[in-house]
């Protein structure tokens, strides 16, 4: 049982800001932020290792499925766990094992058992102290910790903007939307998700200042910043993969992308026009047909549901379509059986989810690492709570090196051209990070 304390701030956000500066300090530390959205990410942090579950993919393969050791490590536990998982854990899944050239950075997955996770409510935070944590006997100590900034820079910093550049050209980016196109034309599958990266090398950002940058432009319900030693993830994340409350399970996938408007009118007008297109729309419906079989495979009979098809929701940056998919599961149902079967989720892979996967494996430049994989947690009760790895910077403190990956939906409908310019849009805020037009 953790020890708890409550805190009340006069100036929370200052505050909040304060208790990342702190966390960064360790090599395990995330935040959580769903920026007050209804259904969005809770205010979590959590720092320092109490105990963790590595899993890297060495020149030796691994010999015990990760999912089967997920599940050992949650059940040892009934704790807060944090942590990610990659989306190469596909070839644990399915019989596709990875081609493509691996990204040098998260581990396939990664969980952590924190030293410390606060919970923030409004002006309020609940500090949950693990009972062997030294400050478990006296929490408001950390109070003082806080004061105590670091007289040296944690990061090595360069002036000069990092020059950006791409894993493909435009060219050969159209080539493979044809490619995928040719697959469709022969029934070999429907929709598929394809991705393009843009990447920097050598160069040194601060990865807290970058992350609220990226928040000021593109204020996400599933945002986090993650930390596992010298990797840091700055996501601005829209979409949930898998929420689990009870014995109720649900997904939230997103297909269906638009700009926002210049002007009131000019934003309605390209609202109606996304809820309208039959292109889109198709997209959508595709992927709650692939949600739909998944859940079902640990769903109660007749539990599935879609609560709702295609919705609009607006953001900073974008409008998107999203549906809501629930289930209900047995109280004997493993959670993370819920997550492997579920996994990688269908609106980044495409449908059928096999053939889909095995075509993203021979079109795709790189390996996509921990993009189109997942960052959330596990509560005491092992409910839990995942986002959908998208619109993120993934960044090496050792290195200097980062990427993001961007992608879209390509059906027999899609426009190569204009599927091009989609990945240009929502890579737009981050694009702006570092001043690229």
């Amino acid at each position: 049982m953790r020890t708890a304390w409550t805190y009340t701030s006069a100036n929370p956000d200052i505050f909040e800001k304060e208790l990342v500066n702190f966390g960064a300090r360790f090599s395990h530390f995330i935040f959580l932020n769903g920026h007050d959205y209804e259904q969005g990410f809770p205010s979590l942090m959590a720092f320092g290792n109490h105990d963790a579950l590595t899993i890297r993919e060495q020149k030796e393969p691994v010999t015990k499925n990760p999912f089967s050791q997920l599940s050992e490590f949650v059940n040892k536990h009934s704790d807060w766990i944090f942590g990610h998982l990659n989306y190469e854990l596909k070839q644990f899944i399915e019989k596709l094992p990875a081609k493509l050239k691996p990204q040098q950075s998260f581990p396939l997955l990664h969980f952590f058992v924190p030293e410390l996770v606060v919970r923030r409510t409004n002006n309020r935070f609940d500090f949950l102290f693990h009972p062997d944590h030294p400050l478990a006997k006296a929490p408001s100590t950390i109070l003082e910790l806080l004061a105590n900034k670091p007289s040296q820079p944690l990061y090595p910093l360069t002036a000069e903007t990092p020059a950006i550049h791409t894993r493909i050209t435009r060219k050969e980016y159209l080539k493979q939307i044809a490619c995928i196109q040719n697959h469709i034309q022969q029934g070999d599958l429907y929709e598929a998700n394809f991705c393009q990266e843009f990447y920097f090398e050598q160069a040194g950002i601060h990865p807290i200042e970058t992350y609220q940058a990226l928040n000021k432009l593109s204020k996400a319900p599933f945002s986090a910043l993650y930390r596992v030693e010298d990797n840091w993830l700055l996501s601005a994340s829209p979409e949930r993969y898998l929420k689990k409350e009870g014995n109720k399970i649900i997904a939230q996938p997103i297909k269906g992308t638009a700009r926002r408007g210049k002007h009131a009118e000019e934003d309605r007008l390209i609202q109606q026009e996304l809820l309208e297109s039959v292109k889109e729309r198709a997209e959508n419906t595709m992927i709650v047909d692939l949600v739909r079989n998944d859940l079902s495979r640990t769903a109660e009979r007749g539990s599935v549901q879609v609560e709702e098809l295609c919705g609009l929701y607006s953001f900073p940056q974008v409008h998107q379509l999203i549906s809501t998919i629930s289930s209900r599961i047995s109280e004997d149902t493993d959670p993370v059986e819920v997550i492997r079967t579920t996994f990688p989720m269908g609106s980044m892979t495409g449908a059928p989810k096999i053939s889909a996967m095995e075509i993203i494996e021979s079109t795709e430049a790189v390996q996509r690492g921990i993009y189109s994989g997942s960052v959330g947690y596990f509560d005491p009760n092992k409910d839990f709570d995942f986002n959908v790895v998208i619109r993120s910077l993934v960044y090496n403190q050792a290195s200097g090196s980062g990427s993001w990956k961007v992608g879209s939906a390509i059906t027999a409908l899609s426009n190569a051209e204009e599927e091009y310019e989609e990945c240009n849009l929502k890579a737009a805020a981050l694009h702006q990070l570092f001043q690229q037009d």
